[in-house]
């Protein structure tokens, strides 16, 4: 069973399935990236997939991202969150874990890591963010917490024929990356998909994570062909559907998707953003193509 895993990391196949993997396989998946065991070292990973197994519960997982908080391993060194898991993981017998406690001054309440809290993720929707920003999207990018995501990206659109980098500007604004993230409106999971459009792309468990970027894919892809690349056009249909792009024909006059195609295409880091500034504010401009 692991050596069916390992070969999954070494091509890179395996990513979709770790959403399903038990703490034990994720326990063994992470030391196998913190050591280069088999494949190839990657600490992002490392920490990404002990993350994962330590919120199942493995103990083992717990003292061992502890010790990368410790040591500032991959991670910013902290000794609260070091502190935290080390004692997570003693409360279940670890006998390291207790050892590790004693070299550590004692906590009062707890600090968990932020890949453990979806609420700690960056969106665009905290007070006083300004996501708009190649630098803000690099810096989303680059926290572990969000490392599948992006690696799940960036497997899966170039089979749809979409820039990785603007899949993950769209998520970056629909979600912040938040897998659990729900709307009032009833959109769900990274690339916020409204009901009908999960079931429209043949969607059964729209909050799951493969299902949710290949819809969102899938429909980034369509909206590409229907509007002939047009990617203003694109991403309004994408935040209010393609029927109201119809209707004005061009960005429709709602000011949510106006500034939704707006930070969309500023974290995607598009290169004309006064044409699209122009676009906004003149919609005879709308008639004009461009890519």
């Amino acid at each position: 069973m692991l050596y069916r895993w390992r070969v999954c990391m070494l091509v890179a196949l395996c990513l979709p399935l770790l959403a399903h993997a038990s703490p034990e396989t994720l326990l063994q998946l992470g030391q196998m990236a913190e050591h280069g065991e088999g494949v190839e070292q990657n600490l992002d990973v490392a920490q990404a997939t002990y993350c994962e197994a330590a919120k199942g519960g493995n103990a083992e997982a717990n003292y061992r991202l502890g010790w990368m908080y410790f040591n500032g391993r991959g991670v910013e060194r902290d000794n609260w969150i070091a502190a935290t898991l080390f004692k997570r993981a003693a409360a279940d017998g670890h006998e390291y874990a207790q050892n590790s406690l004693k070299f550590i001054p004692p906590i009062n309440e707890e600090k968990l890591p932020p890949c453990f809290s979806p609420k700690e993720v960056l969106t665009q929707k905290q007070p006083g963010l300004k996501l708009d920003s190649k630098t803000d999207l690099d810096r989303l990018v680059q926290q572990p917490q969000n490392t599948l995501t992006v690696l799940l990206v960036r497997q899966w659109a170039p089979r749809y024929n979409i820039d990785p980098r603007l899949a993950l500007s769209v998520i970056a604004v629909e979600s912040g990356f938040n897998s659990h993230a729900q709307s009032s409106k009833g959109a769900l999971g990274l690339m916020q998909l409204m009901p009908g459009t999960a079931a429209r792309f043949g969607v059964r468990t729209p909050m799951g994570v493969q299902d949710n970027i290949r819809a969102g894919l899938a429909y980034l892809r369509w909206l590409m062909d229907y509007f002939n690349g047009r990617l203003d056009h694109v991403l309004a249909g994408y935040n209010a559907g393609e029927g109201a792009v119809d209707k004005y024909n061009g960005i429709p006059p709602y000011p949510e998707t106006r500034m939704y195609v707006t930070k969309v295409l500023g974290l995607y880091g598009y290169r004309d953003m006064t044409l699209i500034q122009q676009r906004l504010n003149n919609p005879h401009l709308q008639a004009k193509p461009f890519k």
